[in-house]
């Protein structure tokens, strides 16, 4: 039983289903990283505690077209979880010079790189989130 001058517990939510998706190179895949200068995606973890999960999905090495391949599998469905945010954070791998090691197989040119990039912001995967999800380039 319990008495009136009891206060009401606040009943804390851990969790609301609602997401900051970190989506990127290895920029991001270190972004939580306590061996870098500044790990940003564990700031935008301590912002956001208690509103939103910030989630890390860097892919090591992945240039946009293959990112872009993947991107599906990267997301939440929507009945899961609701993405708010999406940062799509990727460039470094697409601009490796074509002759050094690596570049022949990652290097991008700027207009596919751009045509990857309105891909991904119109793949059903991102749009089944909805009119509320903001996409950060």
């Amino acid at each position: 039983m319990v008495s009136s001058r009891q206060q009401p517990q606040h009943i804390y939510t851990v969790s609301n289903d609602e997401r900051f998706i970190l989506y990127g190179d290895s920029i991001i895949q270190q972004s939580f990283s306590p061996h870098t200068t500044f790990a940003f995606g564990a700031a935008l973890a301590n912002v956001y505690t208690r509103k939103l999960d910030v989630v890390n999905r860097g892919l090591w090495g992945y240039n946009t077209l293959q990112a872009l391949r993947a991107l599906s599998l990267s997301l939440p469905r929507p009945e899961d979880a609701q993405v708010k945010f999406l940062l799509l954070m990727f460039g470094a791998i697409d601009a490796m010079t074509p002759m050094t090691s690596g570049g022949v197989h990652q290097s991008v040119g700027v207009e596919e790189f751009q045509r990857n990039l309105r891909h991904m912001v119109c793949d059903p995967s991102v749009t089944a989130h909805g009119e509320d999800l903001h996409i950060i380039l």
